[in-house]
Parts: structure tokens; sequence; C-alpha cells
């Protein structure tokens, strides 16, 4: 007997088959936001929502969900002594002869494939006890912080342990930039010659008039909690953390813009949709480039370039058997080595 998510995933699957265009239709088929149905075979791979890939057996503490580790070193004492220093200069260059956007850029990247950001519901809070000697820098004894969200039915059982799931897709189709669901995308459109909405006080993103629920902590300095519609509309919810990833999306914002110029210059008679999906084609692939043969080759290491990575790593084709889901792994611990590089403070010369 099939279950119903597979009778769910059967039908879909024929229904797609079944909706075949007239020969004679011009009709463009654009990609989705949300990630369904980028491979036919298994429509819902990658899909906004869907359950992080394990690599590796999960190792909760009773098997099922409570989260392990309680026998480890405290990670407030493992990051102060591994991360801290005093040996902290003006002058220390990058070795890559790179700026820290290239840092900063990773974030960008990182949130444009996997967002585990938000809690479950209920939310789940733990604590990180502060270590004595640490009070003088630290004003309470814990660090709170809400465990990720995950698969309503997973984490019942051992034999079906807690799956957490990816709010973001996998595939680098600028989720960060548009967002990942239509209504979120309309909300950042001028609906007018295939633009996203421009601020009236100048050429950036449009203020968060609307609402949208843009992520909004409380000031560190002043444990302040502002009211979300100062922040600037963006297609990813954290893209107003920090002024260099805010920066990054403002590139972004200007260039889809730039090329819905060009695109409305080249065919007059387009309207404002077609205009807009053939702009964020554009971007999209101007995206996928910059980050395989340009960001990536640099961030790994300075042996890789663009040409050595086209030669040994050359482009086969879609591999639609290839799973594309975000491991544990990778979100836990891999995408992490981004934030040690991440500089004590900016100087600007």
């Amino acid at each position: 007997m099939l279950s119903s998510v597979k009778w769910i995933k059967l039908l879909v699957y024929f229904a797609v088959l079944l909706q075949v265009p007239p020969c004679d239709s011009e009709a463009i088929e654009y990609e989705r936001y949300d990630g369904w149905f980028n491979n036919l075979a298994n429509p819902s791979w990658g899909t906004v929502g869907s359950p992080l890939s394990r690599v590796s057996p999960p190792v909760y503490e009773d098997g099922v969900y409570q989260p392990s580790g309680s026998t480890r070193p405290n990670p407030l004492l493992l990051s102060s002594t591994l991360m801290s220093s005093d040996d902290v200069t003006r002058s220390r260059k990058s070795f890559r002869n790179s700026s820290v956007m290239m840092v900063f850029f990773a974030q960008h990247v990182a949130h444009d494939i996997v967002d585990t950001s938000r809690p479950g519901c209920p939310p789940e809070y733990m604590n990180i006890h502060v270590p004595k000697g640490k009070h003088d820098k630290y004003d309470y004894k814990y660090i709170p912080f809400t465990r990720s969200n995950y698969h309503s039915d997973s984490g019942k059982s051992p034999n079906t342990p807690r799956q957490q799931i990816n709010e973001a897709t996998p595939w680098l189709d600028g989720g960060a930039i548009y967002g990942t669901s239509k209504s979120w995308t309309d909300s950042l459109r001028s609906l007018k010659d295939g633009k996203l909405s421009a601020s009236k006080m100048g050429d950036w993103p449009d203020e968060n008039s609307m609402g949208l629920p843009m992520s909004n902590p409380a000031i560190p300095s002043t444990h302040e909690v502002r009211d979300a519609k100062r922040l600037l509309k963006l297609g990813n919810h954290r893209g107003n953390e920090n002024p260099f990833l805010l920066s990054v999306g403002i590139l972004w914002f200007r260039y889809h813009n730039k090329m819905a110029e060009e695109i409305q210059k080249e065919h007059p008679d387009w309207n404002d949709d077609t205009i807009f999906n053939e702009a964020r084609k554009w971007v999209i692939a101007t995206y996928q480039h910059i980050v395989f043969y340009e960001w990536l080759p640099a961030f790994l290491s300075p042996r890789y370039t663009k040409e050595s990575l086209q030669k040994d790593h050359p482009y086969k084709r879609y591999k639609n058997s290839v799973h594309p889901g975000v491991s544990h792994m990778f979100q836990s611990a891999a995408m992490r080595f981004a934030e040690t590089m991440v500089p004590s403070y900016i100087v600007k010369k």
C-alpha cells in the first residue's frame, strides 16, 4: 500500500505529464521560488520545508530527540579559548589578497541554500551556562537559545528520530534575493516595468512599511526591540543583519533593476511580469557563475582558479539521481567555517 504522501507525489507527477501545451504555444515556464519541480522525477526534492539530509546516523541522547553533549566541555568556554586573541592589528592583511566581503558573501550564499533559524512550535529553549570568570564580560549567568524547527512526523520513536527542516531551497536559485514564495516575491516588486520596488529616499530596496516578517532581534547594546518597518525589504528575512550582508542585497537589487531596464529597451512590447522573470533569469545565472567560478575558488584555496575548476571538474549535465538536500553536517559544522573568518572589527580606510 502506498502512503498518502506517495499517492500525492504520484498524482502530481502525472498531472505535470498531462499538462502538455499546444504545438503552437509560445508559453515559457519560469523557475518556481519554492524549489518544486526542479527535478520532475522527484518533484519535492529541494523544496522549502524539506528535512535536512543525513550523511551519518543521528546521535540524540535518547535516540529520539534529546540533545547530546551534556558531558562535553562548555561551548562558551571552548569558543573563548579557541577563537579569542589579543593579537589584533590594524595592518593585518588577507594572504589571499581578498577583502572582508568574501566572508560576508559566504553568509549570503549560506542564507540562499539553508535556513534553520526559525524555532520549533512550541519553542524549545536551552541555556548555555556562563562559566565562572566570564561574568565580568557577560551580565548574565546563562545565554539562552532555541532549538531549530523540525518535521512534525519525526522525533516520535527511535525509528523516526527528529529531523530538522530547511526553510530555504538547497538550489542556488536566488532565494536570498527574491524570496522563497511567490507572495514574498510579489511584496518586493514594484509591479511596473519588471522592477523591484525602490525606496523614495534613494536607489536601494524599499522600506518595510507593509510589515514583512523580517528578522528583527533586540539590539544587543540596549536589549531594545524596534519596529521591523524600519528595515529594508529583501528576499531573505535576515538580510538586514549587518551592513555587509545588506550591501550584498542592495547590489543584487540594483543589478536586477538594471537588467529589467535593458530588457525593456530590447522588448518594449513585453509586460511587467515577463520582464521581471527574464531579468530574474539573468540575475540567477550571473549569481551562479560568480559563486562557482569567482567566489568559491578564492574561498576554498589559492590553489583553485576559475580555469582549474572548469578543467578538473567540468560540468557533466544535470543528474536527476543526486539528492540536492543540505546535510546536517554541513549546516551544523562545515558551513560554520566561514564564521571563524569574521573579524572582530572592520577598519575603514
